[in-house]
C-alpha cells in the first residue's frame, strides 16, 4: 500500500520553483521538480513512489518529502531498513525533519546526495552571475533527466538549522 501523508500535508503556494538535484561525484545526474504536489515519496517501488531510487539499500518506500501549510519543506524517513541521513544525522522513522534548499540528504547507504534547490521565480530579475545560489547553469556534461534510477553520495556535513523551519 501506498504511504499516505498526514492531514497537514498541503501543496505549495507558488509550484515550479522547487528541485531535487541528484548528485554523484560532485555532478548532477539527476534533477526534478518537487512542488507541484503536497508530497514526494523515493524508493525503489516504482509502482508507488515519486522519485524512483535504484541502490538495493533503499527500501520500496524509503522517505518522503512533505510540504506543510506555512511553507515549510519537509523530510521523513518511512521507516527504512538502511535509514535517511541528514547532514551525519540519521532520521528517526516517522518523525518529520525540517530542510532547506541547499541542505544535502542521503538514503540508505548509497552513494548519491539528495540537494533541494530553489529556482527565482518568474517574476525575479536575478540572473545567474549576481543571484550565485538562486539560479545555477550547469555543464555540458550534466545530465538531467528527471527521475528514473537514483542512488546517493555522503552528505556534507551536519546543515545548519536542522529541525527548524525558518
Amino acid at each position: 500500500a501506498r504511504w499516505q501523508p498526514p492531514s497537514w500535508v498541503v501543496s505549495p503556494n507558488s509550484p515550479g520553483t522547487l528541485f531535487l538535484d541528484v548528485v554523484k561525484e560532485g555532478q548532477v545526474v539527476e534533477s526534478g521538480c518537487v512542488d507541484r504536489q503536497s508530497h514526494y515519496i523515493l524508493g525503489r517501488n516504482t509502482a508507488v513512489v515519486d522519485l524512483p531510487t535504484d541502490h538495493p539499500s533503499c527500501s520500496r518506500q524509503h522517505s518522503a518529502i512533505i510540504h506543510r501549510t506555512d511553507g515549510c519543506i519537509l523530510l521523513l524517513d518511512l521507516d527504512s531498513a538502511h535509514g535517511t541521513f541528514f547532514g551525519d544525522t540519521q532520521l528517526k522513522p516517522n518523525i518529520p525533519v525540517a530542510i532547506k534548499p541547499g541542505e544535502p540528504f542521503r538514503i540508505g547507504q548509497s552513494t548519491r546526495t539528495y540537494v533541494l534547490r530553489r529556482e527565482a521565480g518568474k517574476d525575479d530579475d536575478t540572473n545567474t552571475e549576481s543571484s550565485g545560489q538562486q539560479k545555477r547553469s550547469r555543464s555540458p556534461e550534466t545530465k538531467v533527466t528527471g527521475f528514473g534510477k537514483s542512488v546517493i553520495e555522503p552528505a556534507l556535513g551536519a546543515a545548519e538549522g536542522f529541525g527548524k523551519c525558518v
